[in-house]
């Protein structure tokens, strides 16, 4: 009896705990808004995502209407472009919306400056 009460302990832990779709990753990105622009009557939001652990990748993404996230910093609503871009070497950033990607044009040596100085929300 006491070896079937432990059979069914075991049983209900291993389907109680790691089954969950909620769970996050063990590294959660970093999202933030960094830019937002009223272009020919809609609302345009660049979002850096940062993501990894020890090597970190910038990622650029735009949204056409206000981007929401879940609790492990998941899109809700999906980029209409995102790219990861190397910040210090970038010369000079635009978004081409038609072609719905990032102009980019790099420099040979990085930049003294912030890097996050170029990602405004500039249009072709």
């Amino acid at each position: 009896m006491f070896k079937l009460i432990k059979i069914v302990l075991l049983l209900l832990l291993c389907t109680s705990c790691g089954q969950s779709n909620t769970e996050c990753p063990i590294t959660i990105d970093t999202v933030s808004i960094i830019d937002q622009k009223l272009y020919e009557g809609t609302h345009y939001y660049m979002v850096l995502r940062i993501s990894g652990w020890h090597e970190k990748t910038e990622i650029i993404e735009v949204y056409d209407q206000k981007p929401q996230f879940d609790r492990c910093s998941v899109s809700i609503t999906k980029p209409i472009i995102h790219d990861s871009l190397d910040a210090n070497y970038i010369n000079s950033f635009l978004i081409d919306l038609e072609a719905k990607e990032f102009i980019v044009e790099y420099k040979e040596s990085p930049s003294d400056e912030n890097p996050q100085t170029f990602f405004r929300l500039k249009f072709k």
